[in-house]
């Protein structure tokens, strides 16, 4: 079977990621630190990443 990418993700924890375009100030702050946190446990997150804050999040992320 062909594929591309990194296979051991398939087998990893994952959560889903949505943010609408109109977000309370305090809210961004909380989702900055919440992204930090998920990097730094190595988990998977799915999104989009269309919006500005979910574009944040996958910079943190990367």
């Amino acid at each position: 079977m062909d594929y591309f990418g990194n296979k051991t993700i398939l087998n990893q924890y994952k959560i889903g990621f949505l943010c609408s375009r109109k977000v309370p100030a305090n809210i961004i702050l909380k989702t900055y630190d919440w992204a930090i946190e998920q990097r730094d446990k190595e988990i998977c997150v799915v999104s989009g990443f269309h919006s500005k804050i979910e574009k944040d999040v996958f910079d943190i992320l990367v």
